[in-house]
């Protein structure tokens, strides 16, 4: 019995899988509770025998590992023909057009905003002394 953080999970012996890849969980996670199958019936398995099972699963888990991690080492090897590599050439440099484009853009709005702001306090402080002259004159 395989015990991990939020369910348990119960195997035959002999049964071959990844345990933690079925059970989304990182390897670490992975915690063996008992060093017995508990079948009631059929003879149990000794501590030695356990353990051996243990090891060829966590072979196995590395062995899905290790397959993974070549497979994306072979992926990063291949040849690019010079039709890719003039695609990416000019996909990246579009990119920095658009990037510059995007900077100016913002470098304008917030010179316009910046403006706006200004000429918002001038107004508010027109029409502030328009009414203290408007107050002033109406109390004379």
């Amino acid at each position: 019995m395989y015990r991990c953080t939020d369910q348990l999970v119960h195997r035959a012996p002999g049964q071959t899988h990844n345990l933690a890849v079925e059970l989304g969980k990182p390897r670490a996670t992975l915690v063996v509770v008992s060093p017995h199958w508990s079948t009631s019936d059929g003879p149990r398995d000794s501590p030695g025998e356990f353990e051996t099972k243990a090891a060829h699963h966590e072979i196995l888990a590395q062995r899905d590992q290790i397959g993974e991690l070549l497979g994306q080492v072979r992926d990063l090897q291949t040849h690019w023909t010079e039709e890719d590599l003039m695609r990416v050439v000019n996909d990246n440099s579009s990119l920095k057009k658009q990037v510059r484009q995007l900077t100016n853009d913002n470098t304008d709005l917030k010179n316009k905003l910046a403006a706006a702001r200004d000429n918002a306090r001038f107004t508010d402080k027109r029409i502030a002394a328009l009414e203290a002259e408007y107050a002033s004159a109406i109390l004379r």
